[in-house]
């Protein structure tokens, strides 16, 4: 090769090769992390006695984070105080300072459940629990069990569940003292495990809390109970049922709406409980009592208004679970309320159905004479009324076809109210759909079980759309028509008490709740389709 070349190949080779290591690339990184933090070494060991320090340490082969672990962290038995932890960003190591006096000769479990992950990837470590004892032994027993909702087919979790020691159990305990030892139901089957239990007999609840504090509030809380103790050792229990109590009974307050119009609130089920004036009434004075659907409150309505100069303030007497209470309601300068009517039923409603109205003034007079209710062939259809003075609703009854149109013509003096006050000529239109829109159910039951049931069909929610009742349930079958088309599952209560409705479970006076079964399928019902389908009660079994 020329001399001359050589020299200018070499100095073009090397330009390109510094060129080459100069350019800019993106680095591959290498593979992603995927494998959970590993503890190198715990002081105290896990599993030691005797233990007697305030702090524990335990040490990670990578940077670790805290996280959730406000809900995730559950020691048992419960402390006072919250321990410190650390780290608050990431570290190798898990710092736990207790601030309370521990126990002495007692096993203590820090359960963190899956709040302990690498940093970077936040890969979990998954239901990591530290354990030591401040005695001479650990204390060793196994309790499992289940957590079930006692009217829902899944468990809306976490559930704490707790034991009290037998002869520490007063009919006060729950409410404000914590529990020996708490577990906690994660997944959605209810599942539990409470490990590291002292022998003894114990009681055991479960509770779906608001404030996570180990107490029960019945206003917020929901609860699980079993009736008697249980003795450990044992390895499980049967499934606990979670309810909501019902509310206790109480009148919540009272204010004076409208010019001839005082409304009573109240919380719980107000059955026969009833409100008395206590004032002197003239002999031109009326008054009645309604109450609004879906609303807790009694309207008391009133004729002629009260004269302010004269009288500012009414008393009541209210019944109580207790006995009465007097109630005192002060009168204002208010505007007087005019009848308006209004329809319940919408627009398309189901031959199975009725037509209803409400209005915002009392009911008390339907002249029928002045109702033209005429189809879509524009045929008068005769009708029949019934009003509900309490509930305030005047109910249209009368021979409804499908696939029909209804045009209700409701003329000045059709309803009248307590106040004598009518309306202006009022129209609405109501449709009904063909058959063929729905579709059709029948139920068929082979066996029996201990009471009357309660047959629903149920909406992907748990509404009920259809419903029966069977006082025996040996060979029963219910048959639904008019159903939308949608998928629905079929719920089974044990109506024991024959009030033809589920009863929720009371703690104080040990009551458990009404025993529900979910059938097992979903069930597509679909236009223009009948199913007919069979179920074994005896399959179901009992419920302890």
């Amino acid at each position: 090769m020329n001399a001359l070349i050589r020299p200018v190949i070499f100095a073009l080779s090397l330009t390109l090769f510094l060129a080459g290591c100069a350019k800019k690339g993106s680095p591959t990184g290498g593979p992603k992390d995927t494998l959970a933090p590993v503890v190198r070494s715990f002081y105290p060991d896990n599993y030691s006695v005797n233990f007697s320090g305030q702090e524990i340490e335990v040490d990670f082969d990578e940077f670790i984070k805290l996280k959730k672990v406000k809900e995730e962290l559950v020691v048992s038995p419960p402390l006072q105080y919250d321990p410190i932890l650390s780290p608050q960003t990431s570290s190798k190591t898990l710092k736990v300072t207790f601030i309370d006096t521990l126990q002495e000769a007692t096993t203590y479990v820090l359960h963190f459940g899956n709040s302990i992950v690498d940093n970077n990837e936040e890969n979990i470590l998954p239901e990591f629990k530290y354990v030591f004892s401040t005695g001479t032994y650990l204390d060793s027993l196994r309790l499992g069990g289940q957590v079930r909702s006692a009217n829902n087919p899944e468990l809306d979790g976490p559930v704490t569940v707790m034991l009290y020691p037998a002869d520490q159990m007063t009919d006060s305990t729950i409410y404000s003292i914590k529990p020996r030892y708490v577990g906690i139901a994660r997944a959605k089957d209810g599942a539990f495990s409470l490990t590291n239990l002292k022998e003894g007999q114990y009681y055991v609840v479960a509770l779906k809390e608001e404030q996570n504090n180990y107490t029960f509030q019945p206003q917020t809380d929901q609860i699980a109970f079993k009736q008697d103790p249980i003795s450990l050792p044992t390895d499980s229990i049967s499934p606990l049922y979670l309810f909501t109590e019902a509310p206790e009974f109480k009148w919540t307050r009272g204010a004076h709406a409208g010019k001839n119009r005082i409304v009573f609130g109240y919380n719980g089920a107000r059955e026969n409980r009833s409100i008395t004036p206590l004032f002197d009434l003239d002999s031109d004075f009326r008054f009645t009592w309604t109450e609004t659907e879906k609303v807790d409150s009694l309207n008391y309505w009133f004729t002629p208004a009260f004269d302010l100069e004269q009288k500012d303030t009414l008393w009541f007497a209210a019944e109580t679970n207790f006995g009465r209470d007097s109630l005192a309601i002060r009168l204002k300068d208010l505007y007087p309320d005019s009848l308006k009517v209004n329809p319940i039923t919408r627009g398309v409603f189901s031959p199975k159905d009725s037509i209803r109205f409400t209005a915002n003034t009392p009911i008390r007079t339907i002249n029928t004479d002045r109702i033209q209710l005429i189809d879509k062939d524009s045929t008068l259809i005769p009708l029949s009324t019934r009003l509900d003075s309490l509930r305030n609703t005047v109910t249209l009854a009368f021979d409804i076809k499908d696939e029909n149109r209804y045009q209700i013509t409701l003329l000045p003096e059709a309803l009248q109210d307590f106040f004598t006050q009518t309306h202006d000529t009022l129209q609405y239109t109501f449709k009904t759909k063909p058959l063929s829109d729905y579709g059709t159910i029948k139920l068929n039951f082979r066996g029996s079980l201990d009471c009357p049931i309660l047959i629903e069909l149920v909406d992907t929610k748990q509404n009920p759309v259809a419903k029966a009742w069977r006082r025996e349930s040996n060979d029963a079958s219910a048959y639904f028509d008019y159903i939308n088309p949608d998928k629905y599952r079929v719920r089974i209560t044990l109506d024991c008490n024959e009030n033809q409705v589920w009863d929720t479970g009371d703690y104080d006076k040990k009551i458990q709740p009404e025993t529900v079964y979910y059938l097992p399928g979903l069930l597509d019902i679909r236009a223009n389709w009948s199913l007919n389908e069979q179920y074994d009660l005896n399959q179901l079994g009992q419920k302890n």
